[in-house]
């Protein structure tokens, strides 16, 4: 390439990057100055919504091993969809242990592109906690997502799991009181998620209540969980063994860790059928 050739191609470059600036600056919104902003936001403006969600898709990619989602395909079994295979990965996998700790940037630049965006933070503080063991880590995202969505009870909910995780009963009581405050925060209340979770916040609660030698008012949350589920018959069971006082406060902590584990199983995090092939370990195998 002669030197003047290499000079229309410099131009045509630089010309490029400004007209791209342009674009980026005139779709930015403008800044109110009583407002806090993300150097993402102010540098992207409403494309850190793209960039975001394409963080969050290749922490999901690089969850699964290098195996998008399932994808029916019009036309199969030609030579160069056999070739693709051998290429590309098609096995459900996860990664695990040290190889899931790198993940861990993706889903924070996720989570600070679009801060927002609730159910990419919370499966991300859930990532940090049950794959990469980072709980410190998991909080500090869902404190910085609370400044930004200071009225969503989900967040509440799981800083509160996190608090009982770390042993600190108090902090989880305040946690979940917040939550079902704002409960159903922007959701509609007859929301089947939403009365779910009103119903596990009040368990969490009346746990609480119970370990801290609350009987009246853990039983009353028992009360208005039932109400919401009236066929759960196993809650009035509860209700009458701690009107008959018949067992220890002890017994919180031990039903709370049953539930904590529960809660922390994949099938949370991914959504893959049981009857697909699954696959977890170091190395992406069993």
């Amino acid at each position: 390439m002669s030197k003047r050739q290499l000079g229309y191609v410099m131009t045509l470059l630089i010309g490029g990057a400004f007209a791209l600036s342009c674009h980026i600056m005139a779709r930015t919104p403008p800044l109110r100055s009583n407002e806090e902003h993300s150097a993402g936001a102010a540098l992207l403006g409403e494309s850190r919504l793209g960039v975001g969600l394409y963080f969050y898709e290749m922490a999901d990619l690089y969850f699964h091993c290098g195996v998008g989602h399932a994808t029916h395909e019009g036309i199969e079994d030609t030579w160069f969809q056999e070739r693709l295979h051998v290429l590309r990965p098609s096995l459900h996998q996860h990664a695990e242990g040290q190889s899931s700790r790198e993940i861990v940037p993706w889903l924070l630049m996720a989570a600070k592109m679009n801060p927002h965006a609730l159910d990419l933070i919370l499966v991300g503080a859930f990532w940090l906690h049950h794959e990469a063991g980072e709980l410190a880590m998991a909080q500090q995202l869902l404190i910085e997502a609370q400044i930004a969505n200071p009225y969503q009870y989900e967040i509440q909910l799981e800083r509160g799991r996190l608090y009982l995780h770390m042993g600190n009963v108090a902090a989880a009581r305040d946690r979940f009181n917040a939550a079902l405050a704002f409960w159903p925060s922007d959701r509609p209340p007859d929301d089947p998620a939403a009365r779910n979770d009103k119903a596990r916040l009040l368990l969490y609660r009346s746990l609480v209540h119970e370990v801290e030698g609350e009987k009246d008012q853990a039983i009353a949350a028992l009360r208005e969980s039932l109400r919401l589920y009236p066929e759960r018959v196993h809650l009035e069971e509860r209700i009458a063994t701690l009107e008959a006082g018949d067992e220890p406060a002890l017994l919180g902590p031990h039903i709370w860790n049953n539930l904590l584990q529960s809660e922390g199983k994949r099938s949370i995090l991914c959504g893959a059928v049981e009857s697909e092939a699954h696959v977890h370990s170091e190395d992406c195998h069993h």
